[in-house]
């Protein structure tokens, strides 16, 4: 089991992306607005809870905390920099129901790889 938070959930009321891009949205580059702070309070409370939180978890003896760079070397991305055969392709646009990573050969690969993948290889048949 995982945990992980992002930081702009301690400070911000909601993501900047929410505010620029929700419901369709397309705000310009020009025009972006920042999320709004949550109050000073709210701030320090949570980051009173956050510390506390970590530090329960971390006195647990099964558990083991990590660094992002500690995590990234675990879990490489191994779809970068990977061709992917047509077949390959075919076989990862087949069957889509809903926005999730696959799996092909023991590579994960995310939705937007995935949308990549069938865009790019759809625009190189065209030729």
């Amino acid at each position: 089991m995982g945990v992980f938070n992002h930081p702009c959930t301690l400070v911000t009321k909601e993501f900047w992306d929410t505010v620029n891009f929700s419901g369709g949205l397309n705000t310009p580059i020009d025009r972006l607005k920042p999320a709004e702070l949550k109050p000073r309070g709210w701030i320090d409370a949570g980051y009173v809870d956050f510390n506390k939180f970590v530090g329960y978890v971390k006195s647990k003896p099964f558990v083991e905390v990590i660094t992002a760079s500690e995590l990234h070397h675990l879990f490489r991305d191994y779809a970068l920099n990977r061709f992917f055969n047509k077949n390959e392709i075919a076989c990862l646009a087949s069957g889509l129901t809903s926005i999730l990573f696959r799996e092909i050969n023991n590579t994960y690969v995310s939705a937007s790889e995935i949308f990549w993948l069938i865009t790019a290889s759809l625009a190189e048949h065209k030729k």
